[in-house]
């Protein structure tokens, strides 16, 4: 289905949720950070420096690092300690729970963005579907749903990035660990490290970005909604794909089904992803019906005004 455009109104793109700029942007601020990570762990376990003595003709007075630590059990653990700091500053860039509710953390800037264009978005197909908008879109911010949803989109994005950074360390450990034991050069050691990191990056880091930017896309879409519904128009949410050969049998088998806007916020949808390949399996075979239903999820909420 092709939502309609009146006159006048801008055209959405082909990406439901108009979000793929804001999308790269955060990926792009993702993949700085641990670029720079990566390197340091060059640097720093690699030929460089060989903090960890990994040199076959090292000696016990060729670093400092080896006098404190040394048997493989302390280069492990001062490592460790030395990469949860790094992941820490570098990736993570903590500041209080205040200033993360308040928008302050770097994460808030994309959250924030994606929030705007789904308000935006809504208004707009709202419109297209004949609903009277009464106030603004610049308003959104001043307007108390908004900006509590806010507050708790800004928190949970920072809470599952320090997830991310806490999953690293242990899989870094795992490779430090193998090559201790296997006794590699600090070349392979320092390559192994750094594409254990960019493993992380990839599989959850960089999908954090893309899952976060369109889950607050489909909140402010909802409570756009909601908002209208408050202006006298009934307002339920349908959930719609990209309907291009990259949609999933999950975002396919959804697509067209409408929901109250509280129903989309709370149902599941039980789907046996086993049975279809290509597909992100769940680990009990339930997904959201509000997206993004899975990881990497681009589908949007289209209004279904009865």
């Amino acid at each position: 289905m092709t939502p309609h455009h009146h006159a006048g109104l801008r055209q959405l793109s082909t990406d439901p949720t108009n979000t793929e700029g804001i999308r790269e942007q955060f990926l792009r601020a993702v993949r700085r950070r641990f670029r720079q990570l990566r390197g340091r762990i060059r640097t720093v376990a690699g030929y460089g420096e060989d903090r960890l003595n990994l040199k076959q003709d090292a000696r016990l007075a060729d670093a400092e690092d080896i006098e404190r630590f040394p048997t493989d059990t302390g280069k492990t653990r001062a490592f460790i300690d030395w990469l949860r700091d790094r992941l820490e500053s570098g990736v993570l860039e903590p500041v209080s729970r205040k200033q993360i509710r308040d928008g302050e953390h770097w994460t808030a800037t994309y959250i924030r963005s994606a929030y705007a264009r789904g308000w935006e978005n809504a208004t707009q197909r709202l419109q297209n579907e004949g609903v009277s908008v009464a106030e603004s879109d610049r308003e959104v911010f001043d307007l108390g749903v908004p900006a509590e949803q806010l507050r708790r989109l800004y928190a949970r994005t920072f809470e599952n990035l320090a997830s991310v950074t806490e999953d690293a360390a242990p899989a870094v450990r795992e490779t430090l660990t193998q090559g201790l034991a296997e006794g590699w050069n600090p070349r392979k050691m320092a390559d192994f490290m750094s594409e254990t990191i960019r493993t992380v990056q990839h599989t959850q880091a960089e999908v954090l970005a893309r899952t976060e930017v369109i889950n607050s896309y489909a909140d402010a879409t909802l409570d756009r909604f909601d908002r209208a519904g408050v202006d006298g128009a009934t307002v339920s949410g349908e959930f719609r794909t990209a309907e291009d050969q990259d949609v999933c049998p999950i975002c396919e088998a959804l697509n067209g089904r409408v929901y109250t806007t509280d129903e989309m916020r709370t149902a599941t949808f039980e789907f046996d992803a086993d049975e279809h390949p290509n597909t992100v399996p769940s680990d009990s075979g339930v997904y959201p019906v509000k997206p993004p239903t899975h990881p990497r999820c681009r589908c949007a909420v289209y209004p279904s005004i009865s």
